[in-house]
């Protein structure tokens, strides 16, 4: 599929250990732990050639990460941290985009790495009423 990625990143941290705020000036700025990771998931994606002729996937993809099983993280905080450096590395134009997210975690990834898979979106024709396939709710509840 045209623009596909797929990458095997270092596990980031916790979404709540990803800012700290000033003890003087109260703002928030990232914190040591998450620069270190932003530098090093770009260390390991530029091996990977991810940015190599690279424009942002323009319109609505698939999140699919893996985790590995011995990953201590929550499900849900592995994945705004993922989200955000895809679209500050260009790669996504804006996480608002992820419309469908698959998370789950397997014990063929490495310890401390998980697996990082973004994929386009192609919205289905557009029948006469503007439907795009969903049922109508009477149809799921009537």
């Amino acid at each position: 599929m045209p623009n596909s990625l797929i990458l095997m990143l270092p596990q980031p941290p916790s979404v709540h250990e990803l800012w700290q705020r000033d003890r003087r000036s109260r703002k928030l700025h990232r914190s040591p732990r998450y620069q270190a990771w932003l530098h090093e998931a770009d260390g390991v994606a530029m091996q990977q050639q991810a940015f190599r002729g690279r424009t942002p996937m323009a319109g609505d993809y698939a999140a699919h990460i893996t985790l590995s099983d011995a990953c201590r993280l929550d499900i849900d905080n592995a994945v705004k941290p993922l989200l955000d450096w895809a679209v500050s590395r260009g790669i996504t134009r804006d996480d608002r985009f992820c419309r469908e997210l698959h998370v789950r975690f397997d014990a063929q990834v490495q310890v401390g790495w998980l697996l990082f898979e973004l994929k386009p979106l192609f919205a289905p024709e557009m029948s006469e009423r503007g439907s795009v396939g969903l049922l109508a709710v009477d149809q799921v509840f009537g």
